[in-house]
């Protein structure tokens, strides 16, 4: 039936929620592959919690916009696998209900297949109560529950005399009108034999309407549904069809958009126009409201007025009746007004918000809700995290393309946006503050009065003013809570306490709701609480209680291996004997005595833990990691046993792995103390320190406390996430003592200041400096440690160090592969061997080899400078015959040169008066004298190329000088 759009606000598209969802959980999974170990972070903790700060974990919870629980603006998706927690993640429980939910409707229909109506019946009734919860982030249900309801109708005609063939008809029709592609000729085919029966006619008269929906025939379908509730005023689907009239007359209105009613809202106009189908819609919702109080599509209606209003933009009419959703005892209500909020209250103005208030002001609990979403939802996310950036055209602006400019603009944007949601927080805290005084002095002798001095508690909390909280929680204490209230009231008064360091006062509250609320959502914060109470008044053991009562496996982990001393948990071990954790916190400080070099202790007390035969043992399974014909060290004990839930054991192997490890490093210890002389101590202090260094990574873990997770101390001291003054010392002196390169550092530069003149000394200090390169890139804690300029160990160690100290030492041949205890370098000679002697030559082949050496030295100096200086050479002896030959014929054409002169001087006639008469003498230029010149010296080589006895002297003058000249050039060119 079309019913189903019904079911929904249709503030925003479920199938677009699921999708983006489903593509959040498939990047989640792909990280979390990556990662490896675990997910970064866990809501379950204290000091490794990635989802929540300190203050933030003193919050109470934001109502929740997604049915897990959380504020999807506030929480992240947590991937974690939480065994070991105390049950299943959300992912998990979805995929469990999804495909019993999937079961339950594939059931159903082979049921109504089968024509077994009365299971179908109860299987249909099942899969409602399944599928309750509208809007869940994890849970995709098959089916549809509009179409459910409707066949249950139709089955319960059954009860009234109908008989099977006559209902499993209108089934037909109903899985006709709900199939991928509907034939309407077919669906009221199929309706003929239900028409018949009389207890089936107004389901047939109903379907009929809804197919007519499902065309977009809304007018139509809105007088048939009419129809209806006229003809059978007492049908069970009178309420469906008022309903769906309002619906479809609603999607008639010009106003109607098929989105969230905030879509398109114009931020100019106050109101628009309606239309009369907004008029009549709106009636409609008002009449299935006030004739089926209650009713099944009685919060649906609310909801569709609420998006009407938001259509005619009276912002303000519609939060009030979302925030009346919100106080709703219908949890699927609540939780679709939480969605829907998310949408609309951060557009909301002063005076919106304002007419909210007066609105509500007589509707106690519609208040109470509106202040409690205000307080911590929407206080803490006010609208976008993020600006809208500016998204310019590259077209305008090709040639510029500068990043560092773009990106502090951005970062500029970002922490004003920051701030100004901050302003909008507090200001929205102040504003709710105010509404409760007002609401609390409205209502002073009513139980509702003592509500709102909570909110104004809980506001005057979240503002930062504790001592005003904690005095109105008392208040509101004393007077008439519900249950819910009162352990609210005393999370608050707690938190506050806490907050102003009066531990004892805030431990009274909060075990009192954990003792008087065990079954509240608080429980969990509370004794969360409860531990960094005990941890801040120095009671460590009571801190680790709450842990292992929550159990925060890593927080407990952090505490039995890094923050208390063996002594300390020693002395809880034996104040706690009938701790379910008394085994697994024995063998925690049998390891702790074996780091700390205690080793009769380490293996008395490994001796009292209980071990647990790991269940895939067996003969066939064993070595089954070794590779070829390796059978020695091929499975670690150390990587963890799980049983079939996945939790840790502790395995015979495991105990026997670590109490071999005690006895082999006592054994190295009593042999540095046997030896006699430097060198033999130094050998043996050597030996003790290689067997570390070349020992597994895992020598000294724990995996029963950690499990995957030890990584997460690195995180912890990334970000800092200290609570105690001294912690970060404590961390480093726990990493120093568990990490093998870092206990055998300490060892090697103690056989270095011990024995600085032995052996064992040089290589102690090469591989120190080993160690400190291995160290450095050894994990993201000993990372950080070494990039911020400190170091494991007394002193830093260098491959420089080593050479300044024994400068004749050398260096083995590599450092990656270097083993320390055999002075090996993967598995082969730690140093290179000395070049062997060169052999004795005989005479003949010494002088074999002489006249080769003479003969390439000859060639090289041919091949470089033989060459060029005999081209030289030969250049030169041409140049000088040349020059001679040139020099003659010069000689003899100045003589052809000086006769011609003379005759030619013999034909020019000239007069001296012929200048006497001259007024002014005419001076030629420069440019003149030189034509004139070059003139008279081509007249000149004309007239001794046209004589017959000059020209041979000419021509042989002019070769021979061209000659020269080229020479020369060669000759400065060789030799350049």
């Amino acid at each position: 039936m079309s019913d189903k759009v019904g079911n929904s606000k249709q503030f925003q598209s479920h199938r677009l929620l699921r999708i983006i969802v489903g593509l959040l959980l498939c990047v989640a999974v792909v990280a979390a592959t990556v990662i490896g170990c675990s997910w970064p972070g866990t809501s379950h903790s204290v000091r490794f919690n990635g989802y929540q700060t300190e203050r933030e974990m003193g919050r109470l919870p934001p109502l929740p916009t997604l049915a897990n629980g959380l504020n999807d603006q506030r929480a992240g998706w947590e991937m974690e696998d939480p065994v070991g927690q105390g049950g299943d993640s959300d992912y998990t429980r979805g995929e469990r209900r999804t495909k019993e939910v999937k079961s339950l409707w594939e059931r159903a229909a082979a049921a109504e297949k089968d024509g077994n109506l009365r299971l179908d019946q109860e299987l249909l009734k099942t899969y409602l109560k399944r599928t309750e919860i509208a809007r869940d982030a994890w849970f995709e249900p098959s089916g549809d529950r509009n179409s459910a309801i409707d066949r249950l109708d139709a089955l319960s005609a059954l009860d009234h005399g109908s008989t099977t063939s006559n209902v499993k008809a209108y089934l037909d029709a109903r899985y006709a009108h709900d199939s991928e592609k509907p034939v309407a000729e077919e669906v009221e085919h199929l309706l003929d034999a239900a028409r018949s029966d009389p207890n089936l006619k107004d389901n047939a008269a109903y379907l009929s309407a809804a197919e007519r929906y499902r065309q977009q025939e809304f007018e139509a379908a809105a007088r048939e549904f009419e129809t209806l509730t006229r003809r059978y005023p007492r049908s069970e689907k009178r309420e469906a069809a008022l309903y769906m009239i309002a619906v479809a007359t609603m999607k008639t209105s010009s106003t109607y958009i098929p989105a969230s009613g905030n879509s398109d809202y114009g931020e100019s106009a106050t109101n628009v126009s309606t239309d009369p189908a907004w008029h009549q819609a709106f009636a409609g919702f008002e009449k299935v409201i006030r004739e089926y109080p209650r009713g099944r599509y009685f919060n649906e209606a609310r909801g569709w007025l609420a998006y009407l209003m938001l259509r005619r933009h009276d912002r303000a009419g519609a939060l009030a009746q979302y925030y009346r959703l919100l106080a709703d005892r219908n949890e699927n209500a609540r939780i679709e007004a939480a969605f829907s909020l998310t949408l609309v209250r951060s557009s909301a103005t002063d005076d919106e918000m304002s007419r909210v208030e007066k609105e509500l002001a007589d509707e106690p609990e519609a208040a109470l809700a509106y202040a409690y979403h205000n307080i911590y939802n929407y206080s803490i996310d006010p609208g976008e995290v993020y600006p809208p950036y500016d998204q310019q055209d590259a077209s305008d602006n090709p040639n510029q393309n500068d990043y560092e400019a773009e990106q502090l603009e951005r970062e500029g944007q970002e922490k004003a946006w920051t701030r100004n949601r901050a302003v909008t927080g507090r200001k929205t805290l102040t504003r709710t503050l105010d509404f409760a005084w007002r609401l609390m002095e409205r209502y002073p002798k009513l139980p509702i009065g003592g509500a709102f001095a909570l909110r104004v508690a809980q506001a005057n909390e979240e503002l930062g003013d504790n001592d005003a909280a904690a005095s109105f929680a008392e208040r509101a204490l004393k007077s008439g809570l519900t249950r819910e209230q009162r352990a609210e009231a005393l999370w608050i008064r707690g938190i506050a306490q806490q907050r102003m360091q009066d531990f004892e006062p805030a431990r009274q509250s909060l075990t009192t709701l954990v003792r008087d609320y065990p079954q509240s959502r608080l429980v969990e914060g509370a004794r969360r609480t409860l531990a960094m109470i005990a941890e801040d008044a120095g009671d460590i053991n009571g801190a680790l209680d709450q842990y292992i009562a929550l159990d925060y496996s890593t927080d407990v982990a952090y505490f039995v291996d890094v923050l208390m001393s063996p002594e300390q948990l020693l002395t809880f071990i034996e104040s706690h004997p009938q701790s379910p954790r008394k085994n697994e916190l024995s063998y925690a400080l049998a390891v702790r005595y074996l780091r700390a070099n205690r080793w009769d202790d380490a293996r008395k007390t490994f001796a009292q833990v209980k071990t647990t035969a790991d269940p895939d043992a067996s003969i066939y399974s064993v070595g089954l990691d070794c590779a070829g014909a390796a059978t020695i060290n091929c499975v670690d004990p150390k990587d963890g046993d799980t049983n079939e839930e996945g939790r840790r054991i502790i395995t015979p192997h495991l105990v026997m792995r670590d109490v071999q490890t005690a006895n082999d490093l006592e054994a190295l210890e009593r042999g540095v103390d046997q030896a006699v002389g430097d060198e033999a101590k130094a050998e043996a202090l050597y030996q003790y320190a290689s067997y570390q260094h070349q020992a597994s990574t895992l020598l000294f873990y724990n995996p029963i406390a950690w499990g995957n997770r030890y990584w997460d101390l690195s995180q912890l001291a990334a970000e800092g996430k200290y609570r105690a003054t001294n912690e970060s010392q404590i961390l480093f002196a726990h990493m120093q003592e568990h990490d093998t390169p870092a206990r055998a550092l300490k060892l090697y530069l103690e056989v270095v200041n011990r024995f600085p003149q032995t052996r064992a000394a040089r290589d102690s200090l090469y591989t120190a400096a080993v160690c400190h390169e291995r160290l450095s890139n050894y994990n993201p804690y000993w990372r950080e440690i070494y990039q911020n300029g400190l170091h494991a160990g007394s002193r830093m160690v260098t491959y420089h160090d080593v050479k300044a100290a024994y400068p004749n030492y050398q260096l083995p041949r590599g450092t990656y592969g270097w083993q320390p205890a055999t002075r090996t370098v993967n598995s082969g000679p730690g140093w290179q061997a000395p070049p062997k002697p060169p052999l004795r030559l005989t005479k003949t082949a010494r002088l074999k080899l002489l006249t080769k050496r003479v003969l390439e030295s000859f060639e090289k100096f041919w091949r470089q400078d033989g060459r060029r200086w005999l081209t030289e050479f030969v250049i030169l002896i041409i140049l000088f015959a040349t020059a001679r030959v040139a020099s003659r014929n010069r000689r003899r054409l100045r003589a052809r040169i000086a006769r011609h002169r003379i005759e030619h001087s013999r034909q020019a006639i000239t007069y001296p008066w012929f200048e006497m008469f001259w007024i002014d003498r005419l001076e030629p230029s420069r440019r003149e004298q030189i034509g004139k010149f070059l003139k008279e010296k081509r007249a000149e080589f004309l007239e001794l190329a046209k004589d017959r006895r000059s020209r041979p002297v000419l021509l042989r003058s002019v070769v021979s000088h061209t000659l020269l000249i080229g020479l020369v050039m060669d000759l400065i060119w060789t030799a350049w």
